[in-house]
C-alpha cells in the first residue's frame, strides 16, 4: 500500500471495528430512531450515507465497480447490515491495497470541496467526512442514553483480557 493510504486505511478499519461494536446492543427501533426530537438523522441513515460514500470512493478506485443497490424499505436486519459494512469494508481495504500513484493524481471533476485530484477527494471524504458521521452515531447513542463507544471498547477489551489465550484466537478468526 502507498505510504499516503496507510492512514486513511488505519483509520478506516478503527471504524470498521468500532461500527460493528456500536451496533452490537442496539435493536431496530434504536438504529431508526431520529435524533434531535424526531427530525435528525437515526443511526441508520448515518450508517448507509456512509456506505453511499464509501461506495462512490470505491466506483473512483475502481470504475469497474458495479452501481450501488438501492435500500428496499425493508425492516431493518442488523446483520445484514454489518454484513454489507463488511463486505464493503473488505472491498475499500483492497482498492487502497492496490492503488497506484497515477490513480491517485489523476484530476477529480465535480467534487463538492474542491479536491484538486483523487487522492484529496479519498482523503476528504474516507479520512474526515466519516469520522465525523461516525462520531455522530457515537453522541446519538449518548444520546438515547446508551453505553458510549469508549465504554463499549474498554468492556469488549476487559472481557478479552479474562479470556482464556485459545478462545480469544478462535474469535480474532
Amino acid at each position: 500500500m502507498l505510504d499516503r493510504l496507510h492512514t486513511v486505511s488505519s483509520s478506516l478499519k478503527t471504524i470498521d471495528d468500532l461500527l460493528v461494536l456500536s451496533l452490537s446492543d442496539l435493536t431496530p427501533d434504536l438504529v431508526t430512531r431520529p435524533t434531535r426530537n424526531g427530525e435528525g438523522p437515526s443511526i441508520l441513515w448515518q450508517i448507509e450515507h456512509m456506505m453511499t460514500i464509501r461506495h462512490k470512493v470505491l466506483q473512483v478506485l475502481r470504475p469497474s465497480t458495479p452501481a450501488q443497490q438501492e435500500n428496499s424499505n425493508t425492516p431493518v436486519d442488523l446483520a445484514h447490515l454489518i454484513g454489507d459494512w463488511t463486505i464493503l469494508a473488505a472491498n475499500m481495504q483492497q482498492a487502497l491495497e492496490t492503488c497506484t500513484p497515477a490513480v491517485l493524481e489523476s484530476p477529480q471533476k465535480g467534487v463538492p470541496h474542491g479536491e484538486p485530484n483523487i487522492f484529496g477527494y479519498i482523503n476528504f471524504f474516507l479520512g474526515w467526512h466519516e469520522v465525523y458521521h461516525f462520531g455522530a452515531i457515537g453522541v446519538t447513542r449518548k444520546l438515547f442514553g446508551l453505553a458510549e463507544v469508549a465504554d463499549l471498547v474498554r468492556a469488549q477489551h476487559k472481557l478479552q483480557s479474562q479470556m482464556p489465550t485459545a478462545l480469544i484466537a478462535s474469535n480474532a478468526n
